[in-house]
């Protein structure tokens, strides 16, 4: 048992590492990520949406245009003070570091807030741009209406 992290994985991947602790040989690696994470305001418009109860792209749409664009799947600002105090109250990763050793631990204090306000407008045209079902339709008016509210992730 390990830590579920690219930093524990052999070769950084989690289907050589499957392989090698299955003594098989390795699948062909991808070219690209299958499963790039969703940042920048991407992942903005998508909270948005969920606190406004609008319709927004399907999960296999945005992670297209993740995987297309890098600026879309930039992790967002999270001051140290405040992942300090959530890994702190965690019994679970303590549990857990019994048996496996201390985590390799992320900050995000030195990463973008949401929304990343300079790039509202052409990220707004990129996703209208995916947007195959008109389900971002409401998004256009949302940039109008602005100040759109910031997300702030700390104490």
């Amino acid at each position: 048992m390990k830590w579920f992290d690219r930093a524990y994985f052999e070769g950084g991947d989690v289907l050589s590492d499957f392989c090698a602790q299955a003594g098989i040989d390795p699948l062909p690696a991808p070219d690209k990520d299958s499963n790039p994470s969703i940042g920048g305001n991407l992942l903005y418009f998508k909270l948005l949406a969920n606190a406004r109860q609008h319709d927004f792209l399907r999960y296999v749409a945005m992670r297209d245009i993740a995987g297309a664009h890098a600026d879309l799947r930039v992790p967002f600002h999270i001051p140290r003070k405040t992942t300090s105090r959530l890994r702190a109250e965690s019994p679970y990763n303590a549990s857990l570091s019994t048996y496996l050793g201390a985590p390799a631990l992320r900050e995000w204090d030195d990463k973008p807030d949401l929304p990343q306000h300079d790039r509202l407008e052409s990220d707004c045209a990129l996703i209208e741009a995916a947007d195959r079902t008109g389900a971002a339709s409401w998004l256009r008016g949302a940039l109008a209406k602005r100040p759109l509210p910031d997300l702030v992730w700390g104490d």
